[in-house]
Parts: C-alpha cells; sequence; structure tokens
C-alpha cells in the first residue's frame, strides 16, 4: 500500500509541507509513479507516525508546568491574601488604647497626644491588559475544563485530530482524522512575543462537542 504526500500528512498528523520537506532531508523515501506521482511505503508512514506518538507520550508523562494564566491566578491570590492581612492588622490597631506619654518628674502632667491616622488601604490598580474575547467566545483550556476535558488532551484533538488507524487496504481509503476547529489571536499582553490563545466560536463550540460525542469522548 502506499500514500501520496497529502495522504501521508493527514494520517500522520501534519501539513504537506513537513512530509515534502522530510522526503527532501531524508526522513521519509518515497517512489515515483509512471504518472510522477509519489508513492511512499504504508509502512514508511507507520514508522514516523509511531515515532511521533512515542515522543509525544514522553511529553505528556513530564510533570507540567504551570501556566501563565496560573501564575497570574496565584499572585493575585497572595495579593488578595495581604491585603485581608493588612485590614486585619488596621482594625486590630484602631481598638488600642491611646498611651499619654508623661514628663519625668511632673506627676499627672500629660503631654499632648498626637493620634497618628491608620495608614490607608492600598488600592488595587485595575488591570490594563486586554483580556476580553469576542461575546460568546472561550479560551480552549477553560472549555475543555467545563467538558471534564484535560488541557493536553484537548489540545491533541485539536492539533493533531480524533479517528482510528488505518481503514481498508487500498489507496483510495485513507484514514480519516477529524479535527476540533478553533481560532486564534495573539496573546494579551505578549503580542511582541508571537505567542497566540485559541478560542472557540459558538459555532465552534457546538460542533466541538458533537465530535467529541461522535468520538466517545463525551457522554
Amino acid at each position: 500500500m502506499f500514500y501520496n504526500a497529502a495522504q501521508a500528512a493527514r494520517y500522520i498528523g501534519v501539513d504537506d509541507k513537513t512530509v515534502r520537506r522530510w522526503l527532501k532531508t531524508g526522513v521519509l523515501t518515497a517512489t515515483r509513479t509512471p504518472s510522477n506521482q509519489l508513492a511512499i511505503e504504508a509502512s514508511e508512514v507507520e514508522r514516523i507516525k509511531r515515532e511521533r506518538d512515542e515522543e509525544h507520550a514522553k511529553f505528556v508523562s513530564r510533570p507540567t508546568m504551570p501556566t501563565h494564566a496560573q501564575v497570574d491566578i496565584d499572585i493575585l491570590t497572595r495579593v488578595a491574601n495581604l491585603e485581608r492581612r493588612v485590614a486585619e492588622l488596621e482594625s486590630q490597631s484602631a481598638n488600642v488604647p491611646t498611651i499619654a506619654h508623661v514628663s519625668p518628674g511632673t506627676p499627672n502632667q500629660h503631654k499632648t497626644v498626637v493620634d497618628i491616622p491608620p495608614k490607608p488601604k492600598p488600592q488595587k490598580q485595575p488591570s490594563t491588559r486586554k483580556s476580553d474575547l469576542p461575546e460568546g467566545c472561550i479560551l480552549a483550556s477553560k472549555f475543555a475544563e467545563q467538558l471534564g476535558i484535560p488541557r493536553r488532551t484537548f489540545s491533541d484533538y485539536m492539533l493533531l485530530g480524533l479517528g482510528t488507524g488505518l481503514i481498508g487496504m487500498s489507496t483510495d481509503t485513507i484514514p480519516q482524522k477529524e479535527m476540533i476547529e478553533y481560532s486564534e489571536r495573539p496573546k494579551p499582553g505578549r503580542e511582541h512575543t508571537g505567542e497566540v490563545e485559541r478560542y472557540l466560536t459558538p459555532d465552534q463550540q457546538k460542533q466541538a462537542v458533537t465530535l467529541l460525542k461522535k468520538h466517545g469522548k463525551l457522554s
């Protein structure tokens, strides 16, 4: 059984350009048909896919580092705890009785007591980070959390697709992989780094639920 470049790319889960680059660099080997079409043996395609799956499994097994969003949440939680502690200390200091200062040698002669006003509670500055999405849209990570699907697994469904192995043994039968559609935009506050964040529109959310149920990922 043989694949052309497009069929091999779909099965492995990459784009055509990647497959053609592998062919140029010798990662994959292929022959030419009488009509000058690329013909890649199924065993070659299976080998590359197996190697990629093994690499992916190693990556998933590594301890995950906290995301930027989680770090932001941790910082905000600490700030809130500190502000609450400051408020408690201010409340306690307000109930401490004022101590009069007595000058030496002059019993019962009190100096004027100057009350020190309590330290004003620091005001939280409004965030200037733009994180709003179009109406009805939701971040892919938040959507996965609502569905009870691990973020990494949901990311695989978007980037690698859902599907099974080979279907049939003829070149006309191509393994079907259905991808969860999503949208992207530059990550707010990190536009200069080229980072992006993925989100789903209302229509993409409906399509994702339908696709996940179709493949038995949701009850």
